[in-house]
């Protein structure tokens, strides 16, 4: 039984890292998870089991059904194609899509044991997207990242996912504490994916889920500067290099080396090679592409009919230019070996690294970390190197003319400009290595943990419930503060559809039928509407956030304030233009208010229009007497010192409470939570920023913890499948 190591980019330069690391550090103590390269048979897993332990791997058995629809299928002829742009070589099988749950699940059943809250977690790449989600699912403590090494698509290709898929995909990544990509770009496309398709928005690239903020980073992949530089002038690497420029003595060497595969460009680079010998022609018999093509996937009809087609372009040229002592492309199909690579980096005077489409490209920095002369990084502005490797010369991989000319302008660059462009990205890339990558991710899991834990501090805990219930069943003056829409209720498309069902009222009757307490709802809804919901005698009502009040036992509206509402004509002309420019957003009318809702409105249509509108409104209501308030898919207008907390005030100040609970969810509950005294149970429900004491994840958490009070959740609980939820909780 032989164990060798993964040729890969990736574990290649982990493997540096935690190398460079060395025994004393801590984290040096690492395990590997993973697949073992081929199907071990049943009789022979433990022995695998116990010598992969001595490397500190564990091995993740897969069959071969698994492994066809798992990686051979889903990944490689699903997700592989699409997120590389390569929509016509998508294959929608859905038997791939159940192996790839299987295995994604097999995975996290194969590590969960495994791992514990004190460690850190990287899961890596494409074939792994639901991984994090499932670990979350088993272990919700765990510290997890996701490192994506290959691009993110943009919505418009994302989307072309069918939808469960696509939805899972996302769901599963932001399991992870952070999420990783190597450029701005895929970040950026990655969100606006979860914003447009789950809903979910961020701030800067965090996305707060309620009991954890999912943090986004941009972490170059960088290569083991030093390895490759220092390695490139050991003797057997120098030999090499003598050796090469013997035999293309009197010749400009380019080299290409590249895994077979067609989003490398292989073929569009020798055509653009074929156009610069027909242009160039001063260059016949001087100037020799040297062509390598790593053996990939050859038993995919792609991958075969690519080798085809790139063998009779090599011949085409070969014939069209060559002579009997010159052949204008030298091609191999091989594996070269580490030193061999070397070896032509150093002997080559230009580089030719034109991917269709690269997360990366971990070659374009190899070539440039080895150099110890003078030479040209010709790179396809595809490539995720490029972001970094600003000094190569970029070109257009599908535009032939433009591989050309860039071949042109690569034999004929200046020494000293060589030079100049070189240690300009040299001086990059010693700065951003491999280790760099991989401290960067650690401290951002380490960052998030901490994050976590303040955040999920705050939530209601099973000690916290049970002294606020204790205190409750002391108390003998009660008020509890509620909010309505979000807090009450789930939030509907529409606001007339928020009408409170059975189970609710019933929890506000137990609450408010109990003498010692004081049952407040405070809404922005306006009075007609709140009237209309709750024939509930002893609930005490508020309008229009803190407009009206109806006390319990009470039949008349109180006005809390003289308040104005000449301005609403003026303003709701405004908005109605609004309506029309935003489809699906729509205005509601209240006495002494008005609020713009955008609930249905797409979200990165929404993401422009609000900040838009909100601009205008702040020039348009500058010298009135109102205020802007941006809630929860909804912007408001209302009179100034019409607000919860002067609400909350009026009845603070009746009576001397023992007990005092408020929850709320929305921008105006915060007044509320500020007015409070210290020894009050405020609590925010759902995500974001928060003056409250105390959080709960959702509307129904808000509802069992009601419940609890009123003793109603004992033998009935809610069923979060049968209301409608926020797509989050």
């Amino acid at each position: 039984m032989v164990f060798t190591p993964s040729p890969g980019g990736v574990a290649s330069g982990l493997a540096s890292y935690l190398a460079s690391l060395g025994k004393k550090d801590a984290a040096s103590e690492y395990l590997w998870f993973g697949w073992p390269g081929t199907v071990v048979k049943n009789e022979l897993k433990d022995k695998v089991i116990k010598e992969a332990n001595k490397h500190q791997t564990y091995p993740v058995f897969l069959d071969k059904q698994e492994l066809d629809g798992f990686y051979n299928g889903f990944s490689n002829k699903t997700l592989w194609p699409l997120f590389h742009y390569f929509t016509s070589l998508v294959e929608y099988n859905e038997d791939n899509w159940q192996a790839y749950q299987a295995v994604n699940r097999h995975y996290a059943d194969v590590i969960a044991p495994r791992v514990t809250a004190s460690d850190l977690i990287i899961v890596h790449d494409y074939q792994l997207l639901l991984l994090p989600g499932y670990l979350r699912s088993l272990k919700k403590d765990l510290s997890i990242g996701f490192f994506l090494h290959i691009p993110f698509p943009s919505y418009e290709i994302f989307r072309l996912l069918p939808t469960l898929w696509r939805e899972a995909l996302l769901q599963g990544i932001i399991g992870a504490d952070v999420v990783g990509f190597h450029t701005y770009e895929y970040q950026q496309h990655f969100l606006t994916s979860t914003m447009r398709l789950l809903g979910v928005e961020h701030k800067m690239g965090r996305i707060d889920l309620g009991e954890r903020v999912v943090k986004m980073g941009t972490f170059p992949f960088g290569v083991d500067y030093d390895k490759f530089h220092q390695a490139a002038k050991l003797p057997a690497i120098a030999k090499n290099v003598a050796s090469l420029r013997q035999t293309f003595q009197g010749q400009k060497s380019i080299f290409s080396v590249d895994r077979l595969d067609y989003t490398k460009g292989i073929a569009n680079r020798l055509l653009g090679y074929e156009r610069f010998l027909k242009d160039h022609p001063e260059w016949h018999e001087k100037v020799v592409l040297i062509v390598s093509s790593e053996p990939s996937r050859t038993d995919v009809d792609q991958y075969q009919q690519m080798k085809r087609k790139i063998d009779e372009l090599v011949g085409k040229i070969n014939g069209s230019f060559g002579t009997l002592s010159w052949s204008p492309i030298v091609y191999q199909f091989t594996s070269l070996s580490f030193e061999g690579i070397l070896a032509l980096f150093n002997v080559s005077d230009v580089a030719l690294v034109t991917p269709l489409r690269d997360g990366m490209n971990l070659i374009a920095k190899e070539f440039v970390a080895s150099r110890q002369a003078p030479g040209v990084l010709i790179l396809s502005e595809m490539a995720g190197a490029v972001k970094e490797l600003r000094e190569a010369i970029q070109i257009n991989p599908y535009d032939i003319s433009n591989i050309a000319l860039g071949i042109q302008q690569a034999l004929t660059m200046p020494l000293q400009e060589q030079e100049a462009r070189l240690q300009a990205m040299q001086a990059r890339l010693k700065t951003y290595t491999i280790t760099r990558w991989a401290e960067d991710m650690h401290k951002a899991l380490l960052s998030a943990r901490k994050d976590r834990q303040k955040k999920q501090g705050r939530l209601i805990t099973r000690k916290t419930q049970e002294q606020l219930l204790r205190e409750y069943q002391h108390s003998e003056r009660r008020l509890i503060l509620l909010d309505y829409d979000g807090t009450l209720v789930p939030f509907t498309p529409t606001p007339p559809e928020a009408v409170p069902d059975k189970r609710t009222l019933s929890l506000l009757k137990r609450l408010s039928d109990d003498h010692k307490n004081e049952v407040v709802i405070i809404s922005g809804r306006d009075r007609g509407i709140l009237e209309t919901w709750f024939h509930l005698p002893k609930v005490s009502l508020v309008a229009e956030h803190g407009v009206w009040k109806r006390e319990r036992q009470e039949y008349y509206w109180e006005l809390l304030h003289k308040f104005r509402k000449d301005w609403k004509k003026e303003v709701l002309l405004f908005l109605r233009q609004w309506v029309t420019r935003v489809p699906v957003s729509l205005i509601e009318e209240k006495e002494y208010s008005l609020a713009w809702h955008y609930r249905l409105v797409e979200a990165d249509i929404a993401q422009w229009a609000v900040k838009e509108l909100l601009y205008e409104l702040h020039g348009l209501t500058a010298t009135i007497d109102v205020e802007v308030v941006h809630g929860n898919k909804a912007i408001e207008i209302k009179s100034v010192g019409a607000n919860k907390s002067a609400a909350a005030q009026s009845w603070l100040v009746k009576k001397n409470y023992d007990f005092i609970l408020a929850l709320g969810d929305d921008t105006t509950d915060e007044d509320v939570f500020l007015t409070l005294p210290q020894r009050a149970y405020s609590i925010k429900v759902g995500q974001g920023a928060t003056a409250a004491k105390y959080r709960v994840t959702s509307f129904v958490k808000a509802h069992q913890l009601l419940g609890s009070l009123a003793e109603t959740l004992q033998t009935e609980e809610i069923d979060e499948k049968q209301v409608r939820l926020p797509q989050l909780v």
